[in-house]
């Protein structure tokens, strides 16, 4: 990143400073308490059923919960690549009252005394919500976000903001304001965004559970990165009001929408009921009051599921999965084919088309708010290809894309995806063409038959390592943002991790494509090299307001899979 100059040099430093007098204050507070650290401590390296067990039986109180994963949370911090922005200092006063109200508390919501992350996008009242950008630092919420008032409503306790990556749009862990991050796994590689910490801090065990935010794959691409689980809720299921919405103002057709991310699939699923309750359904009465289905979760409304697959799109211009990635969609479909289930082969509709009208959605102001933000800020080298493919003119676009084409390869030709002149009249098209597609996916879905669910990739590969050219990270978006053009509700769940055999046929791939002149195809199974050991996962979809079955398919993968 470039050296930060002027105004923003001085917003920067202040909010630095603001950063180290918030983590003071959290460790000050730890450094009072009357019960050893060493006694709280152990609590952060228990999973989410073994907390709710030792709070039920009260084995622990809510306070010294809270205090065990501050404690957790503040020497990631100091160690580096923790994803966290700040801790919410009223998370002590929320934790205190539970306390005293507990035994006459009655029908707990699951995750009521947890504490919970929170990805920074979801407003809480006095806190920034920055957006990776230091124009935005110094501006803090003046509410919580509803999801954030059901959450407190229901017990759970937010107790830290996690980072995004920058303008909440790129793969990239470079956060000038609260700190790089890379993966969990390695170093080498970065951790998908843009739930970029919220998925760091989950796999460090820095929190019990968290929430994230995806337009385009934000929760899924990191859950599948580092390991975890996480759910994108249809845009309706889950109130997405009061949300820190920098792109609302160029958005067309698509909805940013809030959803769990986790270690498990009953983690998300813990969150899912917490949430579908009458707090939320008070609080927003735009969102239908449908609770959590838990005959639907368990299966017992139907033992049998009719599951499509695919582990790669049939259109031959589109990126193609490395093996670790399609191995692992085969993997997930003989594991749910052994508990019974109906397989069925699936192809989604001009998979192409959907990408190139996502892409006008993302963009639905020309790309104007994008440069706006991104004036004068220091930006990642994945932000800056997205700020020169916005300032290409229309009129050479199909230049670009040519000469993309010839020199790195088709997949990598999307500049005339992404236009720049937008009228009433072309926004109004674009709105009918999403229907359009939308009417499409739905008839080629129902003409499989009675579906329930599809399994296939969350991404074309499953690290993406730090400085990795931006051609190579746009093109595998169609794999989620499919998903939200639809508005489907999609999950990614771990299979595993890569194996030495999964490189060893990348690398033999590579060779293949060398010998066909796809540049493009061998650099990228050739950057497959030394991924052995990192995550590998799968996605599945559902119809919408089906988010029980997608965690139903999700759970019984995982179960397999261990």
């Amino acid at each position: 990143m470039a050296a930060v100059k002027g105004y923003l040099a001085e917003i920067l430093k202040r909010k630095h400073a603001s950063i180290k007098e918030n983590i003071s204050e959290i460790e000050e507070r730890l450094g009072k308490l009357a019960k050893p650290m060493d006694e709280l401590q152990p609590l952060a390296d228990l999973e989410l059923d073994e907390l709710r067990q030792k709070l039920q039986e009260n084995e622990i109180t809510v306070p010294d919960l809270l205090h065990a994963f501050q404690a957790k949370a503040v020497k990631l911090y100091h160690e580096g690549n923790s994803g966290i922005c700040e801790f919410i200092k009223e998370a002590e006063v929320q934790a205190n009252d539970l306390a005293k109200s507990w035994d006459s508390r009655d029908d707990k919501a699951p995750l009521c005394g947890i504490p919970i992350s929170i990805k920074e996008l979801c407003s809480c009242e006095g806190y920034d919500s920055t957006f990776g950008l230091i124009k935005l630092c110094e501006k803090p919420a003046k509410h919580d976000a509803i999801l954030v008032k059901a959450l407190k409503a229901e017990g759970a306790i937010p107790f830290v903001l996690t980072a995004c990556s920058q303008l909440a749009f790129s793969m990239s862990g470079d956060n000038i304001i609260f700190g790089n991050m890379h993966s969990p796994h390695s170093v080498e590689y970065a951790q998908g965004g843009s739930s970029a910490g919220e998925a760091v801090l989950l796999a460090k065990h820095g929190s019990p559970v968290g929430i994230g935010s995806d337009l385009a794959g934000s929760i899924r691409i990191p859950s599948a990165l580092c390991g975890l689980s996480g759910l994108k809720p249809c845009s309706e299921r889950i109130s997405m009001k009061g949300q820190a919405d920098l792109a609302k103002d160029m958005l067309v057709a698509l909805k940013i929408c809030l959803g769990p991310m986790g270690r498990k699939v009953d983690h998300l699923a813990q969150v899912m009921r917490t949430l579908l309750r009458p707090s939320m359904f008070q609080l927003d009465v735009t969102i239908p009051p449908i609770p959590f289905r838990e005959d639907v979760y368990s299966g017992q409304s139907k033992p049998v599921l009719k599951i499509g697959y695919y582990s790669r799109f049939s259109d031959s211009l589109l990126i193609k999965p490395v093996p670790a990635v399609q191995k692992a969609v085969e993997r997930a479909i003989t594991i749910l084919k052994s508990k019974g289930h109906e397989i069925v082969e699936f192809d989604p509709p001009s998979p192409r088309h959907a990408l190139e009208i996502s892409l006008q959605c993302l963009t639905g102001d020309g790309g104007k708010l994008c440069l706006d933000a991104t004036r004068d800020e220091p930006l990642c080298d994945q932000c800056k290809g997205i700020q020169m493919l916005v300032r290409v003119p229309d009129a050479l676009r199909g230049a670009v894309d040519a000469i993309t084409r010839h020199r790195i390869g088709e997949p990598a030709s999307m500049a005339k995806m992404v236009t720049r002149s937008r009228t009433a009249e072309s926004t109004i098209k674009l709105i009918n063409k999403v229907d359009e597609y939308r009417d499409k996916f739905h008839e080629a879905w129902e003409k499989v038959g009675d579906m329930d669910a599809i399994v296939c990739p969350v991404w074309a590969y499953p690290a993406i390592p730090n400085k990795i050219p931006v051609w190579y990270v746009s093109p595998p978006i169609i794999f989620t943002v499919l998903y939200n053009l639809v508005d489907y509700p999609a999950g990614s769940v771990p299979m595993g991790a890569v194996s030495e055999q999964d490189v060893k046929d990348a690398l033999e791939e590579a060779e293949k494509f060398k010998k066909a002149n796809d540049l493009y195809h061998q650099k990228l199974f050739e950057m497959q090299k030394g991924t052995e050991e990192l995550p590998v996962a799968v996605q599945v979809v559902g119809k919408p307001f089906q988010e029980e079955v997608v965690l139903r398919v999700m759970r019984e993968i995982e179960e397999g899979s261990n």
